[in-house]
């Protein structure tokens, strides 16, 4: 049985960290550039759901990653804004994968995004 990550749809949030206050030009290269690092980092993230499948092999679920994109390329703040599973090994597996997420300079502000990785298993191959 295949062990899947679905990075559901990118849902990036286009409004500037709150200390600016104001909406940023956030363009198609940009949100493909993310996309692209989140999809680099998915053997990490699949690496976390094999260890808490080991622990509960009926573990589904989604989870609401987030983190603000900073105009050097670095990503800050990172964090599940939701969950729907429980281990706490997981989550903080998946948070920690995530901080090594580094993107071009994209933007001029930081860039607060959420995306959400849904776990499961499945005999579909990627």
């Amino acid at each position: 049985m295949t062990r899947r990550l679905v990075l559901v749809s990118l849902a990036l949030a286009l409004a500037a960290a709150a200390s600016f206050g104001c909406a940023v030009v956030f363009t198609q290269q940009a949100r493909l550039e993310i996309e692209t690092q989140v999809r680099n980092q998915q053997p990490a993230f699949i690496t976390c759901y094999e260890a808490a499948l080991k622990k509960d092999r009926e573990m589904r679920g989604t989870v609401t990653l987030a983190f603000t994109v900073m105009p050097d390329g670095m990503v800050q703040n990172v964090r599940l804004t939701q969950s729907e599973v429980t281990d706490e090994e997981l989550k903080q597996c998946v948070i920690t994968k995530a901080q090594g997420i580094r993107v071009s300079h994209l933007t001029a502000r930081p860039v607060e995004v959420t995306f959400p990785l849904r776990f499961s298993q499945s005999d579909v191959p990627f």
